[in-house]
């Protein structure tokens, strides 16, 4: 056995780094976990360790001193080194002091470290002597399947295929989807996160009785269980499997701050039904989107695993409501759909995050043409759908409405209404002779058209257009009674292109031609 340590500091990492992988399956002996390098010298100094896995950033002891002390004292293990991008000049130094390799944080799969650590084992000069799997195990076979979403077909799998389908087609199966919800702390692992490795370790500890064939597949930034429990736990499994996950729920809470929310399929007494058990856990994953529970399984909650539309939720309203500027109306309208959304639970949660997103964009578009100011100003990452995977309706429509809060009381305290419409009025009595438009003064006020119009008519209880009017056709009144200035004359001076629709709405607007009232006067 080749003998292994890891070194990290962060106790989930730590945890998820011991679980990654079936060391013994692949003749490698985890012999201790460390939290820093300090532990991990006076281990090494008494005890033989072929691999050492260290971070650099650690308290006490970093990884770069490790490595330098391990080679004062004459100890040559071959050492990996954990960092993440910006670690470049650490790394250098941790290869001048004869580190072995790296892997970056971000791109830590079990995959890359199996491949790294074979590597290693060539070279220590012992045999791997992992498991014998065929050209195509399990693991692959149910990854194509999956993936593709059983799109090959089964006749036409080639011979390979065909061996492991074989063996497997007469086992029963359960499948389940999971996410964890975790905290910002955690944000920062692009790749998979390493608690999803500690799930993995917490579910096999507690299943091994039950079920010794498991696949755990990553799609989506989800995690994908293929379970097939062994033929005398048939029966018993499937209770015990949903009280696990509901224990692993509690102690991932307990001690990481992660929670687990998991769609669980009915048991199918054959992997034929593979495709049936993975519609049941997609529609429980997705059922968990309009609750607030932690497991759904097909078995107990079906009522709520329906089929879900796949078509966008229309953003018509919510743009009409924005373009006039009327935030009031936008949160009623996004609380009648919310209402609507929570009461037929009818559209995939990917479909609700979209029109949340729109309505967001559509916001910052809003504050930028209108008070110059960006959403961010609010929220300082509003877009949180690139760091967090999943939500809840529950907690998607609280999000939602905390920005819209934030919004109305800034423009209800900082806006003076009453001086915006004073300066279009000014504009307008300033330049009604010009061709001027509704257009013209919103730029003037550096402002959107349709806010302006809107605000001008809740504060005026006229409309633009009635106001232009109204000015020119008293400044037309004027030249009528002080002047024997022609329509045609008068028409230019007011701002009017067209005499003859200067005439029509001049009569329209005071009774009379422009002869007659100058007459009575």
């Amino acid at each position: 056995m080749i003998k292994i340590i890891i070194v990290e500091d962060e106790n989930i990492v730590r945890l998820g780094l011991s679980t990654i992988l079936p060391w013994s399956e692949y003749c490698f002996e985890l012999c201790g976990l460390f939290k820093n390098g300090q532990e991990a010298l006076q281990y090494m100094l008494e005890h033989p360790v072929d691999i050492v896995i260290t971070d650099i950033k650690m308290p006490v002891m970093s990884g770069d001193q490790l490595v330098q002390k391990l080679r004062e004292h004459q100890l040559t293990p071959y050492i990996i080194i954990l960092s993440n991008y910006d670690d470049y000049e650490l790394v250098r130094r941790c290869f001048q002091h004869g580190a072995t390799d790296y892997l970056l944080k971000q791109d830590l799969e079990k995959e890359n470290l199996l491949d790294l650590l074979q590597k290693i084992s060539e070279n220590i000069g012992q045999p791997e002597e992992g498991p014998e799997e065929p050209a195509v195990s399990a693991y692959e076979f149910f990854s194509v399947l999956v993936k593709t979403d059983f799109q090959e077909d089964i006749a036409r799998m080639d011979e390979t295929y065909l061996k492991i389908w074989e063996q497997l087609q007469s086992r029963s199966i359960c499948i389940c989807i999971a996410d964890l919800i975790y905290s910002e702390t955690h944000k920062r692992y692009t790749g998979i996160n390493p608690a999803y490795s500690v799930l993995e370790g917490l579910l096999k500890e507690t299943l091994n009785k039950y079920c010794k064939n498991y696949i755990f597949l990553y799609t989506d930034k989800s995690l994908l269980m293929v379970l097939c429990p062994e033929a005398e736990h048939t029966s018993d499994f499937y209770p015990v499997f949903s009280d696990a996950v509901g224990e692993i729920n509690t102690r991932m809470m307990t001690f990481f701050n992660i929670s687990l929310r998991a769609g669980l399929s009915g048991l199918f007494h054959h992997t034929t039904r593979l495709k049936a058990a993975l519609g049941q856990a997609k529609l429980c994953h997705t059922a968990l989107f309009y609750t607030d529970q932690t497991i759904i399984s097909y078995e107990l909650n079906r009522p709520a695993c329906k089929a879900y539309i796949a078509s966008p939720i229309s953003c018509l309203p919510i743009r009409d409501a924005l373009q006039i500027g009327n935030l009031s109306l936008l949160q009623q309208l996004c609380e009648n759909q919310f209402q609507d959304l929570q009461k037929t639970r009818t559209y995939l949660p990917e479909k609700v995050i979209d029109y949340v997103r729109f309505i967001l964009i559509t916001l910052d578009q809003f504050l930028n043409e209108t008070l110059h100011i960006p959403l961010s100003q609010f929220e300082n990452e509003w877009d949180i759908f690139h760091t967090r995977y999943h939500f809840t309706l529950c907690e998607l429509k609280s999000y939602l409405f905390s920005i819209l809060g934030k919004v109305s009381e800034f423009m209800q305290s900082k806006e003076n209404y009453n001086e915006i419409i004073l300066l279009a009025k000014q504009y307008i009595n300033e330049h009604y002779q010009e061709n001027i438009t509704l257009s013209s003064v919103a730029d003037y006020l550096h402002m959107n058209a349709s806010y302006v119009s809107s605000l001008f008519k809740m504060k005026t209880d006229v409309s633009f257009t009635q106001y232009l009017t109204e000015i020119r056709i008293q400044n037309a009144l004027l030249l009528v009674t002080t002047t024997q200035k022609s329509a045609a004359q008068i028409s230019e001076l007011v701002g009017y292109s067209n005499p003859n629709y200067f005439i029509k709405v001049f009569k329209k607007v005071t009774g009379s031609t422009i002869s007659e009232y100058r007459n009575r006067r």
